[in-house]
């Protein structure tokens, strides 16, 4: 593949800080935003938590990544979550008695904060969820950033994030693991099947690992997922690694996404 292998990104045109920028650049392909030139491959992309209905083209691959990933919102997210992870996130403000956290609805806020209950006046257009303890010996405070392509995780992202800073899109430091090295094979199989469920082909998911009960909860899902820094010579080698994997899982194989 070369230059000439054209991806339509539509309605919006990937920011250069977004991961896929740096794997099409890395493929060296071409992104194009308009339906007016010919494509190779499809992916709807629009950074909003309820996207609009894209109608596009159909490919004679009849594939359009993302196509029916139009809502990850925190509900949505957990709603899915609890179908197959047979247990839930959230708690009812109104009842729960103790300390949870408050965030908006929305995708990429980055406004949780803790908040006792019972409250009495829950606020519209925000969760209220159970206090993670996202914690362990050799890490402290982290986070699991965990990029999806079909039915692939190449590698997991470790973020370490300062106890004061565990809710903000900051952290200070991220480590590459392998993705088996992180989570067992069951859990590896109910997150895919999450993403199939919730139409996403192609992101990054947030997952917190609970201490107190060691039990798994997704707790954001991003379809136009930006980059995470990390050192030059593993910047390196994770770009690498997602591309292959983006051209195997959405270019080369014949699988359905």
């Amino acid at each position: 593949m070369n230059s000439n292998f054209r991806i339509l990104f539509y309605p919006q045109r990937p920011s250069k800080h977004s991961t896929i920028y740096k794997i099409i650049k890395e493929l060296n392909y071409e992104i194009v935003n308009t339906l007016k030139k010919q494509y190779d491959l499809a992916i709807a992309w629009e950074d909003t938590t309820f996207r609009n209905i894209c109608q596009l083209p159909p490919k004679s691959n009849g594939k359009i990544i993302n196509e029916h990933c139009n809502n990850i919102s925190k509900n949505k997210i957990d709603e899915i979550f609890k179908d197959i992870f047979n247990y839930s996130s959230l708690v009812n403000p109104s009842t729960f008695c103790g300390k949870c956290v408050k965030k908006s609805n929305l995708n990429a806020t980055h406004d949780g904060q803790i908040v006792e209950c019972p409250v009495e006046l829950p606020e519209e257009g925000f969760i209220y969820q159970k206090l993670i303890n996202n914690t362990n010996e050799e890490w402290g405070v982290y986070d699991i950033r965990t990029p999806v392509f079909n039915q692939t995780i190449p590698f997991v992202l470790i973020k370490l994030k300062k106890e004061s800073k565990r809710f903000r899109d900051r952290f200070t430091l991220s480590l590459i693991r392998e993705t088996n090295a992180v989570f067992t094979p069951t859990e590896i199989g109910k997150i895919i099947e999450f993403c199939r469920n919730i139409g996403f082909d192609y992101g990054e998911l947030d997952i917190l690992r609970d201490a107190n009960d060691d039990k798994i909860y997704i707790i954001d899902a991003n379809n136009t997922p930006w980059w995470s820094s990390l050192p030059e010579t593993e910047s390196e080698y994770a770009i690498s690694k997602l591309a292959e994997t983006f051209k195997n899982e959405f270019i080369e194989s014949d699988m359905p996404i």
